[in-house]
C-alpha cells in the first residue's frame, strides 16, 4: 500500500503531489525492468586487463 506524498519547499509550500496511484504505477514499471535479465558483463574489468596484456605482448 502506496500513501500520498506531499513535498514541499523550505518554506513550507506546497511544490508536488505524488498520488496513490502515480507512486504503485511507478513502483511495479521499475519492479519488472529489474526483473528482466541483464545483458551487460559482470566482469568487464578482467576484460580489460586481458586487452592490456595482449598489447604488451
Amino acid at each position: 500500500m502506496f500513501y500520498q506524498v506531499k513535498i514541499l519547499n523550505k518554506k513550507g509550500k506546497l511544490i508536488n503531489l505524488l498520488t496513490t496511484e502515480s507512486l504503485s504505477k511507478r513502483h511495479w514499471s521499475l519492479f519488472e525492468e529489474q526483473l528482466k535479465p541483464n545483458t551487460k558483463k559482470k566482469n568487464s574489468f578482467n576484460d580489460f586487463n586481458k586487452i592490456k596484456k595482449l598489447a604488451l605482448i
